[in-house]
């Protein structure tokens, strides 16, 4: 298997953390964009003055909105991504393959949390990790041919 392979089939298991990742990241920017939505030193003491034409909460609440349609794109790709790498880590003929690879790649589990659910030495995890990339690359180029 070349390096190429090998990067293209955990690019294919990866999808559903890159998501993962990609909806973290633009729930931090809502959260963010939230706390810009706090009143700062409101007085009530003085007539209140519009400084600028434009309303700054009006589009701090756009980009919010437009983060959580995002989001819930993002949610359904995710989905999507998952069903498929599952499906195909289901072909896999190795039930400790399988098992490795569903919870790293789909479960997120490190590999130390791995090598106790399959009963084995963490070194020996990432042997069989490997080995079934190696396999799934096979797979991927029935399915791609």
């Amino acid at each position: 298997m070349t390096d190429d392979e090998y990067i293209k089939v955990r690019a294919f298991l990866q999808q559903a953390r890159m998501k993962d990742s990609a909806i973290k990241r633009k729930e931090l920017q809502i959260r963010e964009l939230e706390s810009c939505l706090l009143p700062g030193a409101i007085r009530y003491d003085v007539d209140r003055v519009q400084s600028s034409p434009s309303d700054p909460m009006s589009r701090i609440m756009a980009e919010i909105d437009d983060l959580e349609h995002q989001i819930e794109q993002l949610k359904i790709e995710k989905a999507e991504a998952v069903a498929e790498v599952s499906r195909m880590i289901d072909k896999l003929e190795d039930e400790t393959e399988k098992t490795v690879l569903a919870e790293y790649f789909i479960g997120r589990a490190p590999m130390t949390e791995v090598a106790d659910i399959i009963g084995y030495g963490v070194r020996q995890t990432f042997r069989i990790r490997k080995r079934g990339i190696e396999n799934m690359a096979e797979l991927l180029k029935d399915v791609t041919v």
